[in-house]
Parts: C-alpha cells; sequence; structure tokens
C-alpha cells in the first residue's frame, strides 16, 4: 500500500527532483526483487545489459547485506540537489534549481520531504544557497556537493548521511531508459518563451533562436524525456493560470504520479532489458553518492515496513502568513539588495526542521 500524505501549504518549492527520489528509492526495490527472479535464463540478459558479470552482481548483493546501514535511529537523511546546468549552456554555472532534505524511516517506511527555498539566505557565507553548489567545485572539484551538505547541516544542525546530485538532463535521461511515461494533460496550454535546448545560450544571443514554442493539448500523451521536461519547466502561457508557479508544481505531480505508474508496471519489473539498462546507469550516475551496496543494506533494513511506505511532503512556515513562520522576505537593503528569504530565529530554525522531519 502506498500512502501520499500532503499538508497544507504552497507547492512553490516542490520541484521536479523529488520524482527522482521516489525513482531511487523505488528501484532498488524492483532491483533486489527482480534480481531474485533471475536466477533463471533472464538473469544473464540482465547483467549482459548492465554490463556487469554474474559474479560482481552476486557480490554487491552478499556486501550489501554484510553492510551496516549509515543511519542514525533508524533514520536515513538525504539531501537532494537539483542542478540546472544543460549540455547547451556551456560553461555557466550550474545553481542548484532545488534542494530538499529527505528522512527516511526504516522503523516506519515514511519517507518525508522538506524543500529547502533556493533562495534561503546564509548570513555566514553571504550568498544563498542555491549558490554553495558552485562555491563547492571551486572548494571541491571532484565532490563539489559536499560544501552544500556541510553548509546546510550547519543551519540545521540535522545529520545528513548522503547528498545526491541531478541535472535536467539526466531527469530526460532516465525518463527515455523507462520508453517514456504517459502523462494525462488536464489543461492544455501553449508556451511562446520556452528556452530553446539546441542552442547554446553561451554563443546565441537572438531571442528568435534562443526561444521556441511549446503546446500542451488535454488528453493523454506519451512523453519522453525531452516533451516531459518541457511540461514540468514551462513558465509562461497566455493563460495566466497555466504559467503559475502553482500550476506547474501541479504538472510536476502529474509526472511523479506517471514515473510511480510506469515503474510498478511489470513490463518494467519483470523486464530483464530495461532492468539491466537502469541498473546501469544508477552505477554509473548515482553509486557515487549513495552506493548500490548500501541501497542492498536499506532493502534488507527496510523490508519489514515494506507495505507501509508513506511519503508525506512538508514546508517550512513563513512570517507573516503564519505567525510562527521561521523564515521571512528582509529588506533587500539588508542582503545586498537581493531578494532572499531568511531565516527568523537561528536557534529555533534546526527545531523546526527536525520537528518537520520527525527527527
Amino acid at each position: 500500500m502506498l500512502i501520499v500524505k500532503e499538508t497544507k501549504g504552497p507547492y512553490l518549492f516542490l520541484k521536479t527532483i523529488l520524482f527522482t527520489f521516489i525513482f531511487l528509492f523505488t528501484f532498488f526495490l524492483i532491483t533486489l526483487v527482480a534480481g531474485a527472479l533471475y536466477g533463471f535464463s533472464q538473469f544473464k540478459i540482465f547483467t549482459n545489459t548492465a554490463n556487469i558479470t554474474t559474479n560482481q552482481f552476486k557480490k554487491t548483493l552478499q556486501q550489501g547485506w554484510q553492510t551496516s546501514l549509515i543511519s542514525e535511529n533508524g533514520k536515513v537523511n538525504f539531501l537532494l540537489l537539483g542542478v540546472d546546468s544543460l549540455k547547451t549552456r556551456g560553461n555557466s554555472l550550474p545553481l542548484t534549481d532545488t534542494m530538499m532534505l529527505i528522512s527516511l524511516d526504516t522503523k516506519s517506511g515514511k519517507i518525508t520531504t522538506l524543500p529547502l527555498p533556493r533562495d534561503l539566505y546564509s548570513d555566514q557565507y553571504q550568498t544563498k544557497i542555491n549558490a554553495l553548489y558552485v562555491y563547492g567545485l571551486e572548494k571541491n572539484p571532484q565532490n563539489p556537493e559536499k560544501f552544500s551538505q556541510q553548509v546546510i547541516s550547519e543551519m540545521t544542525n540535522l545529520k545528513i548521511h548522503h547528498t545526491l546530485v541531478l541535472s535536467m538532463d539526466q531527469v530526460s535521461e532516465i525518463i527515455n531508459l523507462l520508453s517514456g511515461i504517459e502523462v494525462d494533460v488536464e489543461k492544455g496550454f501553449v508556451d511562446n518563451e520556452f528556452p530553446n535546448p539546441n542552442v547554446d545560450v553561451t554563443k546565441e544571443k537572438d531571442p528568435a533562436k534562443l526561444y521556441m514554442s511549446v503546446e500542451f493539448k488535454p488528453g493523454k500523451e506519451v512523453m519522453n524525456g525531452q516533451r516531459a521536461l518541457q511540461y514540468i519547466r514551462s513558465r509562461h502561457s497566455e493563460d495566466l493560470q497555466a504559467g503559475t508557479d502553482d500550476a506547474r508544481s501541479k504538472r510536476q505531480q502529474q509526472v511523479i504520479n506517471s514515473l510511480i505508474s510506469k515503474l510498478k508496471q511489470q513490463d518494467v519489473i519483470f523486464n530483464p532489458t530495461t532492468l539491466g539498462l537502469l541498473y546501469r546507469y544508477y552505477l554509473d550516475n548515482f553509486d557515487q553518492y549513495f552506493p548500490m551496496t548500501q541501497i542492498v543494506s536499506l532493502a534488507k533494513t527496510s523490508y519489514q515496513v515494506r507495505n507501509n511506505i508513506e511519503f508525506i511532503s512538508q514546508h517550512l512556515t513563513i512570517f507573516p502568513d503564519d505567525l510562527q513562520g521561521i523564515i521571512y522576505h528582509p529588506p533587500t537593503k539588508q542582503t545586498k539588495n537581493l531578494w532572499v528569504y531568511s531565516i527568523k530565529d537561528p536557534a529555533k530554525f534546526p527545531e523546526q526542521i527536525k520537528s518537520l522531519l520527525n527527527q
């Protein structure tokens, strides 16, 4: 049984990265279930597609089974960074369009998500937190995410066990590996100012070439990776309601649901070629952040609550909309003319973080 529980509040900071984590979490279950089934003829197809040997796969399972899960009181805390870099942006600096804390409770099966506003300001480092990844590139080019993890951990007083990084290109590639996802477009719209992904913005300056028109008609549509990105990233429309942050967030939720549905389909779960491609993609792109051995350990630890998985979305409270709000908009003159969110009470901020994540 999969339960999705939404707390009341704006969708403003809930971004695409959420469905990536759902993919990762669901994927480790699929991989292990499928791995058990592939003791027969299809196992060879899986290993060949994943470009691994049978012994390598068995070794991963054995090591993971014997490895202790990195956690604290049964909770594994993640920081997800959605990097807005695209191949056509050249050498432009990759800001983190999305930052989200996620706590996975292996004892209850609850997965709690808490988006952090990318405009949240760090007084210590005098910058918005969405720029931390850029500073990380300067400090540690091999592991730039570590600086974001360090600063967010300091600000929240929360132990972060793993930090995952995902780009928009990777989002598209994952959807393509699944041969697309079916999305029911509830309300059609036209965006005449969508950034053209085939144009290098570092070289091209003509607005007529930098932007393109995308149109979505009401009804079900099977979307490939590029089309899905257009659907969730579109910010403009002649219909003002379709161009709002709330509308975009709802479209992102549709993609989340569509991806979950696709991962649950038998033609994915029992398809050795698809699973092999997903397994290989994970090893090449995400294993450095959250090793496959830890996924196996997580599966073993969470096995008893596998039927009680529950997603809970939380949000930081904002003053003065909420009189108890923990963040607020200060006058821009206080923050070098930057429009930011500041922490109202640095001492209480970690308390609210831990309360929302049920720490």
